[in-house]
């Protein structure tokens, strides 16, 4: 359940197959460096997603590669930022390489959602973090931030005077009442976006940042974020290329990935019916996972180790830091391999009941 493999997957084929064809173009045969990214890119993008203007826009290798740059352009070799718990550890991973350690913040559980606990996050704004990664829709909590935690957020940034990093990779992912950090003016803000989640692309490895925020400190990031890429020049040629023309079909990218991730979300949401008491099937917020809690009693590193002997992969709940015990799945699995781990799973879950 945890594969991605689109073997078998109707119609993308031929969707990645037009993908790669649009690499072979003349323009990519020479090598014009810009240290933003090349300017017909950044206005392909600029035409989609606010700010509509290219040199807001800074073109990168992955998102991987845009935090590493941010991290050295806001942060000194031991330095904190704060980040969002639970939640995927790329941040920390990536801080560490530059020296930089990560302050946790909190999301609370409580009334079948996710809440920011924003008394933790101004706690470490108050300490004195170098910049607050927000990563919305969330993996794997799907959590996007409330109006209330938004307006709350930008008037602790804006006091404190701290940076967001708002990674926003599944932001096509999000329902229709997302609003993207992007938008405000506030504070100094880099959202960052790439092909691997907003197509489905991750071989065709393309990130961006966009910047906005009082407009003096924007130029001025900007000045030093090109210094910083220019020293890189890690964006494919290629790549950069063809992304109008892969921007243009997006919808139809789009539309296979939602497609399958409908028919997912809807068995896993009629599992929590058929559980044992001692587990709960979370409704699936934005993104592409879904999670699975279970009682302090149930060794969860075991659970994983059974269900991956019948064939079945799920990530431990330990990972990401997830409150209680538990598991992540993949919803954009195939649909008949996800139905089929989900058999499994529920078997699996009731024979361990039986022996309590």
């Amino acid at each position: 359940m945890a594969s991605t493999d689109t073997t078998g997957w109707p119609g993308w084929e031929a969707l990645e197959r037009s993908a790669l064809e649009s690499l072979v173009r003349t323009e990519a045969t020479r090598h014009l460096p810009d240290s933003a990214g090349l300017l017909e890119a950044r206005a392909a993008l600029a035409r989609f997603q606010e700010p509509h203007d290219p040199t807001r826009w800074i073109l990168t290798a992955s998102s991987s590669e845009s935090y590493s740059l941010l991290f050295q352009l806001l942060c000194d070799p031991g330095d904190r930022v704060g980040s969002i718990r639970p939640g995927y550890p790329l941040v920390e991973e990536l801080g560490r390489f530059q020296m930089v350690t990560s302050a946790p913040i909190p999301l609370r559980w409580h009334d079948r959602s996710w809440k920011l606990d924003l008394g933790w996050a101004e706690k470490r704004l108050k300490e004195g973090v170098r910049a607050l990664v927000i990563v919305q829709p969330s993996n794997p909590t799907g959590w996007i931030l409330s109006p209330r935690e938004r307006d709350e957020i930008m008037r602790l940034c804006s006091r404190y005077r701290v940076p967001l990093i708002s990674d926003e990779v599944f932001e096509a992912w999000a329902p229709g009442s997302f609003e993207s950090l992007a938008t405000q003016d506030q504070v100094l803000c880099f959202t960052l976006g790439g092909l691997s989640k907003l197509l489905g692309l991750p071989h065709l490895k393309l990130g961006w940042i966009r910047i906005s925020g009082p407009a003096d400190e924007v130029l001025e990031a900007r000045r030093r974020l090109e210094v910083l890429n220019d020293a890189l020049l890690s964006a494919s040629t290629p790549v950069q290329c063809a992304l109008p023309h892969l921007l243009d079909r997006r919808e139809e990218f789009q539309k296979r990935i939602h497609e399958r991730l409908s028919t997912n979300r809807a068995a896993w949401e009629s599992l929590n019916s058929k559980l044992p008491a001692r587990f709960e099937a979370l409704e699936p917020g934005s993104g592409w996972f879904a999670i699975l809690l279970c009682d302090p009693t149930v060794d969860e590193s075991k659970l994983c180790r059974t269900m991956e002997s019948h064939g079945v992969r799920v990530l431990p709940g330990y990972l990401f830091d997830l409150p209680r015990s538990g598991f992540v799945v993949s919803l954009v699995a195939d649909p008949i391999q996800f139905a089929h781990g989900l058999s499994v799973l529920l078997n699996l879950l009731i024979s361990l009941e039986l022996e309590q």
